[in-house]
């Protein structure tokens, strides 16, 4: 493997790892081309929760908070079957200790705001838009001469080929040379819903839901939780609701649909306003939660995975999405600083070394996460919350990654 300069870079997905790293990429004036299997775009699925470890990346990037209508989270409360407030955490305090909010977003919004920085937005210090390809379903990959080809035959070649494809990657069985091994089932599955924070306010009995933007976790003895957080500038309210179930009653998929009667039979133990503001959605979405492996050999040759393609993560941290921005915001800095006398795969393997320890843990506190005590016990502890936010959030991996590719120098 030579040492030549990556000039440009394929990015095999136009997710939030992909395009992440498309933005990262133009402000070090690198060209991108990124290739789409979709004829379309348009996230599917509801909000999510991005904690300042990401939202400091995507400042950096010049991302619009409100151009995304991110909702700034306010506070933390947590409440039992009885419906009694057991804890409390000010997130304003998190903010302004580690310097940077905390937003919830839809994520069509944020997938609109960073398509628009990575393909449209103008700015003379960046690099050239990133070209996007659609309907472009990548077929083969040649990891040693970086070139793809897609369905149609055409063929697309780059320095680099970033496998920012998801949990079902084309890149990634390339890359390990394995073949896509089947996820597993984790026993829960969640129900997601959006309820209309306008039709909230109207109804005195959901009015409470809704006065204050703040994340609400009702939690039973049994481990089963109701999240509910607003989004789109407060308008809407988002539910999380994970629940022990047959893996035959429900799919791996944001489209399909679960019912409103099974949504309160499901978590009938909670108080009567939480089950009448379950009600107000006659067709929630409901998915399977499932698991996978961490992947180890995120490199090989030219390509390099990334996101959910390297590490695919339970939801219950809520760092899914973040952990994508993580890795899109530390690439270029191990392709770009590191000394020029380390060639690409030695890079690429730097990268992979740094990153993996931190994402791993995310994974396995997840894990952790879905089966604690305090699952069982109807809570989690504020000690653990605190050390759990602050674990999480106060972590600057940008900082890290310059510092260890200043050592990759001596």
């Amino acid at each position: 493997m030579t040492n030549e300069p990556v000039k440009k870079v394929l990015i095999v997905g136009c997710g939030i790892a992909g395009l992440t790293l498309a933005i990262a990429l133009r402000q070090r004036k690198v060209e991108v081309e990124i290739l789409e299997k979709t004829s379309k775009l348009g996230e599917v699925g509801a909000a999510i929760s991005l904690a300042p470890n990401s939202t400091r990346i995507l400042q950096s990037l010049n991302f619009d908070s409100k151009r995304a209508r991110c909702t700034d989270a306010g506070s933390y409360s947590e409440y039992n079957e009885e419906g009694v407030a057991v804890d409390f955490v000010d997130l304003h305090k998190v903010v302004e200790d580690v310097g940077a909010p905390w937003w919830l977003v839809h994520r069509a919004d944020l997938h609109e705001e960073l398509t628009r920085l990575a393909t449209e937005a103008e700015d003379p210090a960046w690099g050239p838009k990133a070209a996007l390809v659609l309907d472009c379903q990548v077929v083969e990959v040649d990891t040693e001469r970086g070139i793809v080809v897609d369905q149609h035959g055409k063929r697309y070649q780059g320095d680099l080929i970033v496998g920012a494809d998801g949990v079902r990657s084309v890149v990634r069985q390339e890359v390990t040379g394995r073949l896509e091994e089947p996820s597993i089932y984790s026993g829960h599955s969640a129900y997601r819903s959006l309820y209309s924070v306008e039709e909230l306010l109207q109804d005195p009995v959901t009015r409470p839901f809704v006065e204050n933007p703040t994340f609400q976790n009702w939690v039973g003895k049994d481990g089963r939780r109701c999240l509910l957080y607003p989004c789109r500038d407060n308008t809407l309210l988002n539910l999380f609701a994970p629940t022990l179930m047959n893996a035959d009653d429900a799919v791996e998929s944001w489209r399909a649909k679960g019912k409103t009667e099974d949504l309160i039979e499901a978590f009938k133990m909670f108080p009567e306003r939480l089950q009448k503001l379950l009600a107000k959605d006659p067709s929630p979405a409901l998915w399977q939660i499932r698991d996978r492996n961490p992947v180890r050999g995120w490199q090989k040759g030219k390509a390099v995975l990334i996101g959910d393609a390297a590490h695919a993560m339970l939801p219950h941290q809520g760092q899914g999405a973040s952990q994508s921005i993580e890795d899109a915001s530390t690439l270029p800095i191990f392709l770009l600083d590191a000394p020029e006398t380390m060639n690409l795969t030695e890079k690429l393997k730097a990268f992979e070394e740094f990153r993996y320890p931190r994402v791993t843990a995310v994974q396995e506190r997840s894990r952790a996460q879905k089966e604690g005590p305090h699952e069982r016990l109807g809570r989690l502890p504020s000690i653990l919350i605190w050390e759990k936010i602050y674990e999480q959030t106060a972590y600057d991996v940008r900082e890290e990654a310059e510092a260890v590719a200043v050592n990759l120098r001596r």
